[in-house]
Parts: structure tokens; C-alpha cells; sequence
């Protein structure tokens, strides 16, 4: 049985090697694609600050959202979305149109600890933080009833329509 889910996990589950008899059925993690960059030289509190702004997006309007953005390192959440979309046409098949941000994740990475000189024979101490960024994007499902997809698609939450029917603009 362990050796069944072994091949499961890995996406081989038709393929295991004996005992047809007991088969699971996972769902696939193609539903999602994925891009990750790690180590950016930013904070991951001002990363953060950036990453909000696409969060729920649909995937061209997030990359046009960090075109527009002034901050120094929207670049580099630029490419990752960028990436994200690549692997999700290239690896997964899905359509560019249907893509939106499921989740812009931003975790801590390494941080380099250092010393500063003071006057007086002080010393203090002086940290370099980095940040690692995960983005899934995730293809959404066709809705004849739609007019946009992204964070105000008719498959979100009951706030999200709430706020549609009384007329209330996103604010970034």
C-alpha cells in the first residue's frame, strides 16, 4: 500500500507495478502552476507590500498592474508571474485567458548579520534581510455569466458579489 501511494504522489498511479486490484485517485496537481524565486535582496515585509497588488488578479492584469507599479522591486515580481505563465501554457496546456493569481506567497530567506561601527569603541548590530516569493496560478473555470475574471469573477466569495452589486470600486 505504501508503495502505491509512493507512485500516487509522483503522478504514476496507472503506472504502479503490481496489485491492480486497490488504485487511488488523487487529484492532479496540474490544476495549479507554479514560479518561484528565491532569495531577492528586499525584505520580506516590502516585498509583501508589493505582492498585495496582484493578489487575486487575473495573470495580465497582474503583470500590468507591476509595470505600473514604481516600486524597485516589482521587476522581479514582474518575471515571476511571467514565468508562472510560461509553465502554466508550456508544461500544463492551460489558456493564457483563463489564468488568474491564486496565491502570491512571501516567505523569509536567508539573513546576513553584520556589524556597524560606532563612535567610542561601540559597536551595534545590522541585519540584511532576503525574501523567497512563490506564485500559483490557476485556470478558471468558463461562466457564461462573467465579465472579467481575477478577484471580482462571479465564483468568488459572497463579499466580493456583495460589494460588485452595490457598485463599490477595488481600490489597489
Amino acid at each position: 500500500m505504501l508503495s502505491l501511494l509512493r507512485w500516487a504522489v509522483r503522478g504514476l498511479a496507472t503506472a504502479a507495478p503490481s496489485s491492480s486490484s486497490t488504485s487511488l485517485a488523487l487529484p492532479s496537481a496540474s490544476a495549479l502552476a507554479h514560479a518561484r524565486h528565491r532569495n531577492i535582496k528586499v525584505s520580506p515585509k516590502k516585498l509583501n507590500e508589493i505582492v498585495r497588488l496582484v493578489r487575486g488578479l487575473s495573470a495580465s492584469e497582474a503583470i500590468i498592474q507591476m509595470q505600473l507599479c514604481e516600486r524597485r522591486k516589482s521587476t522581479v515580481v514582474q518575471k515571476c508571474i511571467q514565468n508562472a505563465v510560461n509553465n502554466a501554457i508550456n508544461n500544463h496546456g492551460m489558456a493564457l485567458d483563463r489564468l488568474f493569481v491564486k496565491e502570491a506567497v512571501v516567505g523569509r530567506g536567508q539573513c546576513t548579520r553584520m556589524l556597524m561601527f560606532h563612535g567610542r569603541g561601540r559597536v551595534g548590530k545590522r541585519v540584511k534581510r532576503r525574501s523567497h516569493l512563490t506564485v500559483k496560478l490557476a485556470e478558471q473555470p468558463f461562466d457564461p455569466k462573467e465579465r472579467r475574471i481575477g478577484s471580482f469573477g462571479p465564483t468568488k466569495s459572497k463579499m466580493a458579489l456583495t460589494f460588485r452589486r452595490l457598485g463599490v470600486k477595488r481600490t489597489l
